[in-house]
């Protein structure tokens, strides 16, 4: 039976990002035990850069880690910290619910 067409086709396998995903592993890991972590996932268009990102936050959802996500968009260029904005928002949202 065919799935929804609504839904995205997404591969269940990552291809080619193992060194990636490790080193986002290593970083999640000493985010836990308290040293923090800034990561920038950046590239090219179409390279997997939100796959890789929706890979990182399961694995750190596995650990009970909590993930907030603030999205960038092209209107947004005037405001250089938009992106927070909206992840704090996103904080917000979360701990009022």
């Amino acid at each position: 039976m065919p799935g929804p067409v609504d839904r995205p086709i997404v591969c269940p396998i990552l291809i080619g990002r193992a060194a990636h995903l490790e080193s986002l592993k290593h970083l999640i890991d000493e985010a836990r035990s308290g040293q923090g972590q800034t990561v920038l996932i950046a590239g090219e268009a179409g390279i997997g850069k939100s796959r890789l990102a929706a890979e990182t936050k399961i694995r750190a959802a596995e650990r009970a880690i909590l993930v907030l996500k603030g999205h960038c968009f092209e209107p947004d260029c005037s405001l250089p910290y938009a992106p927070w904005v909206d992840l704090l928002r996103s904080f917000h949202a979360v701990r009022s619910a």
